[in-house]
Protein backbone atom coordinates (compact mmCIF):
# COMPACT_ATOMS: atom_id res chain seq x y z
CA UNK A 1 0.00 0.00 0.00
CA UNK A 2 2.76 2.51 0.43
CA UNK A 3 3.37 2.29 -3.19
CA UNK A 4 0.09 3.08 -4.10
CA UNK A 5 0.44 6.30 -1.19
CA UNK A 6 3.68 7.35 -2.71
CA UNK A 7 2.12 7.31 -6.06
CA UNK A 8 -0.69 8.92 -5.08
CA UNK A 9 -3.08 6.50 -5.99
CA UNK A 10 -5.88 5.85 -3.44
CA UNK A 11 -7.65 2.85 -4.27
CA UNK A 12 -7.23 -0.19 -6.83
CA UNK A 13 -9.54 0.37 -9.44
CA UNK A 14 -7.36 0.61 -12.31
CA UNK A 15 -4.44 -1.51 -10.83
CA UNK A 16 -3.35 -4.85 -12.45
CA UNK A 17 -4.74 -7.58 -11.65
CA UNK A 18 -2.65 -9.63 -8.64
CA UNK A 19 -0.13 -6.32 -8.54
CA UNK A 20 -0.73 -6.32 -4.30
CA UNK A 21 0.40 -10.48 -4.42
CA UNK A 22 4.11 -9.77 -5.54
CA UNK A 23 7.25 -8.69 -4.29
CA UNK A 24 8.97 -6.00 -3.01
CA UNK A 25 11.38 -4.97 -6.34
CA UNK A 26 12.86 -1.84 -4.88
CA UNK A 27 16.70 -1.57 -5.95
CA UNK A 28 16.10 -3.82 -8.88
CA UNK A 29 16.66 -2.54 -12.72
CA UNK A 30 13.81 -3.53 -15.05
CA UNK A 31 14.44 -2.54 -19.00
CA UNK A 32 11.12 -3.54 -20.88
CA UNK A 33 10.19 -2.75 -24.62
CA UNK A 34 6.98 -0.84 -24.55
CA UNK A 35 4.01 -2.56 -22.23
CA UNK A 36 2.35 -0.18 -20.42
CA UNK A 37 0.63 -2.58 -17.57
CA UNK A 38 4.00 -4.59 -16.79
CA UNK A 39 5.83 -1.47 -16.82
CA UNK A 40 3.14 0.39 -14.64
CA UNK A 41 2.80 -3.06 -12.41
CA UNK A 42 6.83 -3.12 -11.61
CA UNK A 43 7.43 0.49 -11.14
CA UNK A 44 4.64 0.25 -8.43
CA UNK A 45 6.37 -2.35 -6.56
CA UNK A 46 9.61 0.10 -6.38
CA UNK A 47 11.93 -1.10 -9.43
CA UNK A 48 13.31 1.50 -11.48
CA UNK A 49 11.75 1.03 -15.36
CA UNK A 50 13.82 1.85 -18.31
CA UNK A 51 11.35 1.93 -20.69
CA UNK A 52 12.88 1.18 -24.30
CA UNK A 53 10.40 2.72 -27.48
CA UNK A 54 10.38 3.42 -30.49
CA UNK A 55 8.37 6.54 -30.25
CA UNK A 56 9.73 8.85 -27.43
CA UNK A 57 6.81 10.94 -27.32
CA UNK A 58 4.64 8.13 -26.65
CA UNK A 59 6.87 6.65 -24.07
CA UNK A 60 6.61 9.78 -22.15
CA UNK A 61 3.26 10.24 -21.99
CA UNK A 62 3.17 6.67 -20.44
CA UNK A 63 5.84 7.78 -18.33
CA UNK A 64 3.75 10.74 -16.68
CA UNK A 65 0.73 8.64 -16.13
CA UNK A 66 2.90 6.48 -13.33
CA UNK A 67 4.64 8.68 -10.42
CA UNK A 68 7.69 5.97 -9.84
CA UNK A 69 10.61 5.26 -10.64
CA UNK A 70 10.38 4.73 -14.86
CA UNK A 71 13.12 6.22 -17.17
CA UNK A 72 12.81 6.38 -21.32
CA UNK A 73 15.47 5.05 -23.89
CA UNK A 74 14.91 4.99 -27.56
CA UNK A 75 14.84 1.34 -29.24
CA UNK A 76 13.73 0.64 -32.61
CA UNK A 77 14.27 -3.07 -33.20
CA UNK A 78 13.54 -2.62 -37.03
CA UNK A 79 16.74 -0.72 -36.83
CA UNK A 80 20.07 -2.79 -35.54
CA UNK A 81 21.81 0.16 -35.73
CA UNK A 82 19.32 1.84 -33.02
CA UNK A 83 19.43 -1.85 -31.05
CA UNK A 84 23.53 -1.03 -31.27
CA UNK A 85 22.68 2.48 -29.97
CA UNK A 86 20.60 1.81 -27.17
CA UNK A 87 22.87 -1.03 -25.72
CA UNK A 88 25.80 1.61 -25.95
CA UNK A 89 24.18 4.10 -24.50
CA UNK A 90 22.50 1.78 -21.43
CA UNK A 91 26.27 0.75 -20.93
CA UNK A 92 27.08 4.18 -20.43
CA UNK A 93 25.26 4.73 -17.35
CA UNK A 94 27.27 1.71 -15.62
CA UNK A 95 23.72 0.29 -14.57
CA UNK A 96 23.12 -3.25 -13.19
CA UNK A 97 19.85 -5.01 -15.11
CA UNK A 98 18.16 -7.58 -13.50
CA UNK A 99 15.58 -8.30 -16.16
CA UNK A 100 15.50 -7.31 -19.51
CA UNK A 101 11.77 -8.50 -20.81
CA UNK A 102 11.82 -8.64 -24.34
CA UNK A 103 8.41 -7.84 -25.18
CA UNK A 104 7.66 -5.74 -28.81
CA UNK A 105 6.23 -7.19 -31.83
CA UNK A 106 4.38 -6.50 -35.02
CA UNK A 107 2.66 -8.69 -37.01
CA UNK A 108 -0.26 -8.17 -39.61
CA UNK A 109 1.49 -5.57 -41.94
CA UNK A 110 2.53 -6.24 -45.19
CA UNK A 111 5.78 -7.55 -46.28
CA UNK A 112 8.46 -5.34 -46.15
CA UNK A 113 11.93 -4.86 -45.84
CA UNK A 114 13.95 -3.16 -42.83
CA UNK A 115 16.89 -0.83 -43.92
CA UNK A 116 18.88 -3.80 -42.40
CA UNK A 117 17.72 -5.62 -45.89
CA UNK A 118 15.27 -8.23 -43.40
CA UNK A 119 12.11 -9.25 -42.92
CA UNK A 120 10.09 -6.52 -40.92
CA UNK A 121 8.07 -9.16 -38.32
CA UNK A 122 11.41 -11.67 -38.31
CA UNK A 123 13.40 -8.51 -37.39
CA UNK A 124 11.30 -6.84 -34.92
CA UNK A 125 10.11 -10.19 -33.45
CA UNK A 126 13.18 -12.34 -33.47
CA UNK A 127 16.50 -10.90 -34.58
CA UNK A 128 16.79 -8.09 -32.65
CA UNK A 129 15.80 -9.44 -29.55
CA UNK A 130 18.28 -11.64 -30.16
CA UNK A 131 20.87 -9.07 -30.91
CA UNK A 132 19.98 -6.83 -27.58
CA UNK A 133 20.30 -9.75 -25.58
CA UNK A 134 23.76 -10.37 -26.89
CA UNK A 135 25.00 -6.99 -26.53
CA UNK A 136 23.91 -6.61 -22.79
CA UNK A 137 24.60 -10.35 -21.83
CA UNK A 138 27.73 -9.12 -20.23
CA UNK A 139 25.44 -6.68 -18.33
CA UNK A 140 23.12 -9.39 -17.03
CA UNK A 141 26.12 -11.56 -16.01
CA UNK A 142 26.81 -9.16 -14.15
CA UNK A 143 23.78 -8.77 -12.80
CA UNK A 144 23.27 -12.05 -11.29
CA UNK A 145 20.95 -12.87 -10.22
CA UNK A 146 19.39 -11.62 -13.53
CA UNK A 147 17.02 -12.84 -16.38
CA UNK A 148 15.71 -12.34 -19.95
CA UNK A 149 11.67 -12.57 -20.16
CA UNK A 150 11.08 -12.82 -23.54
CA UNK A 151 7.04 -12.56 -24.10
CA UNK A 152 5.32 -14.48 -26.72
CA UNK A 153 1.93 -14.40 -28.30
CA UNK A 154 -0.82 -17.24 -28.76
CA UNK A 155 0.80 -18.58 -31.91
CA UNK A 156 2.67 -20.92 -29.18
CA UNK A 157 -0.54 -22.84 -29.68
CA UNK A 158 -0.18 -23.75 -33.60
CA UNK A 159 3.29 -25.69 -33.22
CA UNK A 160 3.85 -29.59 -33.09
CA UNK A 161 6.88 -29.05 -30.84
CA UNK A 162 4.80 -30.46 -27.40
CA UNK A 163 5.75 -32.36 -24.97
CA UNK A 164 3.44 -35.38 -23.52
CA UNK A 165 0.56 -33.28 -22.19
CA UNK A 166 0.53 -31.29 -25.26
CA UNK A 167 2.11 -28.35 -23.74
CA UNK A 168 5.01 -26.89 -26.37
CA UNK A 169 8.12 -27.82 -25.00
CA UNK A 170 11.12 -25.64 -26.02
CA UNK A 171 13.61 -27.83 -24.38
CA UNK A 172 13.08 -29.92 -27.50
CA UNK A 173 14.83 -27.44 -29.82
CA UNK A 174 18.00 -27.17 -27.21
CA UNK A 175 18.11 -29.74 -24.72
CA UNK A 176 22.13 -28.80 -23.29
CA UNK A 177 20.68 -25.36 -22.66
CA UNK A 178 21.04 -26.11 -18.94
CA UNK A 179 23.95 -27.91 -18.80
CA UNK A 180 26.09 -25.10 -21.21
CA UNK A 181 24.64 -21.89 -19.41
CA UNK A 182 24.29 -23.31 -15.96
CA UNK A 183 28.66 -22.74 -15.36
CA UNK A 184 27.89 -19.34 -16.16
CA UNK A 185 25.19 -17.89 -14.00
CA UNK A 186 22.56 -18.75 -15.92
CA UNK A 187 19.55 -20.64 -15.60
CA UNK A 188 16.90 -21.15 -18.87
CA UNK A 189 13.26 -22.08 -17.85
CA UNK A 190 10.31 -21.34 -19.65
CA UNK A 191 6.43 -21.12 -18.65
CA UNK A 192 3.56 -22.52 -21.19
CA UNK A 193 -0.10 -22.27 -20.41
Amino acid sequence: MAALEYAGLDHTDNLPYGWEQKTDENGQIYFVEYRFETSRSLALHGALVILACRNLQKANEAKHKILEEWEVMSLDLASLRSVQSFAEAFKIRNLALHVLICNAACMGGPWQLTEDGLEMTFQVDHLGHFYLVSLLQDVLRHSVPSRVVVVSSESHRFTEIKDSSGKLDLNLLSPLKKKLLGPVGLQPFQVVQ
